[in-house]
């Protein structure tokens, strides 16, 4: 019986671990776009911003670390990136003017 159940259990706990890492990407996302529409509406990207932008990138590590990348399936990644860049393509953000 543990030799059927204990699959399954692990199955659960990256189940878990994916929800909880798909909910803080989906936040980043929201903070990130937060700060993008702030950057556009005040017309400047000054040290507030960039430090928030920094907190986000810090966070965006922690999210990263939370996934054990060896159990990630290399077609899941290939096909994700693909999908994101197709969506998102990089040309399509706004890069601020550096402010001196």
């Amino acid at each position: 019986m543990i030799s059927v159940v204990k699959p399954i259990l692990k199955y659960q706990d990256a189940i878990i671990v994916t929800k909880e890492v798909l909910a803080d990407y989906r936040a980043l996302d929201n903070d990130f776009h937060n700060l993008t529409i702030s950057i556009k509406q005040s017309g400047k990207y000054d040290e507030e911003m960039k430090k928030e932008f920094k907190a986000l990138l810090k966070k965006k590590t922690d999210i990263i670390n939370k996934v054990n990348v060896s159990t990630v399936a290399e077609r899941f990644v290939t096909r994700a990136f693909e999908k994101v860049n197709q969506e998102l393509p990089p040309e399509s953000f706004y890069i601020p003017e550096v402010i001196q």
